[in-house]
């Protein structure tokens, strides 16, 4: 009794140990699909974020080219003015006066729009400046991001792996103390029976002692003899019933 009470003792805290493990790898299996779940949201909404940063910057893109293109039909109109005053001063101007003046007209306006152009030069040279800048820091923190999460997995399949390591070492640890009982039980079957064989001999010595004296201590061995058979035999079987269920029990664990 003793030694199935201990026997399922080591297997109520094997199964316990087993449900633990489940639960803690269920547990764990969650908390990654919880951890990847808010990583998706954070890059939803920093999507987002990026998305409406861009429609402003085309917002403010637009407005810009909008003010460039009042800006071009206030010179344009300046121009025309220009040209229409210089029309008139031609009227009244000498033939030489008026060549002389058109020079000078086409120079400014020669000048002006190199001016203008350089101008354009230089915004468009600033904005493209700017947007390479942009793009080059968003693919640095794109390429940081993704270093920190692939460090992130690693680590965390470093850890089951190591907590795999660990369950295996116990596994192996309650087996062998498992196998420590049953050679332990098997040597103190043997004690026990050799101990029963050398009393058995002692008493049949002394029952052939006493039978020597007279017939009727013969029928007594005799019977003596058929009672310690039949114990011996009932025994067998009980140890063979044991050994048995302890193999059936082995197999279920396997």
């Amino acid at each position: 009794m003793k030694e199935e009470e201990e026997q399922k003792e080591v297997e109520e805290k094997k199964n316990e140990k087993k449900k633990e493990k489940k639960k803690k790898d269920k547990d764990e299996e969650k908390e990654v699909e919880e951890k990847k779940k808010e990583k998706k949201e954070e890059k939803k909404e920093k999507d987002k974020e990026v998305e409406e940063k861009k429609e402003n910057e085309n917002d403010k893109g637009k407005k810009k080219e909008a003010e460039r293109e009042r800006k071009k039909e206030r010179q344009e109109e300046k121009n025309d003015k220009q040209k229409q005053n210089v029309k008139e001063k031609k009227k009244k101007q000498t033939k030489e006066e008026k060549k002389a003046k058109e020079i000078e007209e086409e120079e400014e306006q020669k000048e002006v729009e190199e001016k203008n152009e350089k101008e354009k030069s230089k915004k468009e040279k600033e904005s493209k400046r700017q947007k390479d800048k942009k793009k080059k820091e968003k693919k640095e923190k794109k390429k940081e991001k993704d270093k920190d999460e692939e460090k992130e997995v690693k680590e965390k399949k470093e850890e089951k792996n190591d907590k795999k390591d660990k369950d295996k070492d116990e596994d192996k640890e309650v087996e062998e103390k498992k196998n420590e009982k049953k050679e332990k039980d098997k040597t103190e079957e043997k004690e026990v029976k050799k101990k029963e064989k050398e009393e058995t001999n002692e008493k049949n010595k002394e029952v052939e002692e006493n039978e020597n004296e007279n017939e009727k201590g013969k029928e007594k061995k005799v019977e003596r003899e058929r009672q310690e058979e039949k114990k011996e035999k009932d025994k067998q079987k009980q140890n063979e019933k044991e050994r048995k269920k302890q193999t059936k029990e082995d197999e279920k664990e396997k």
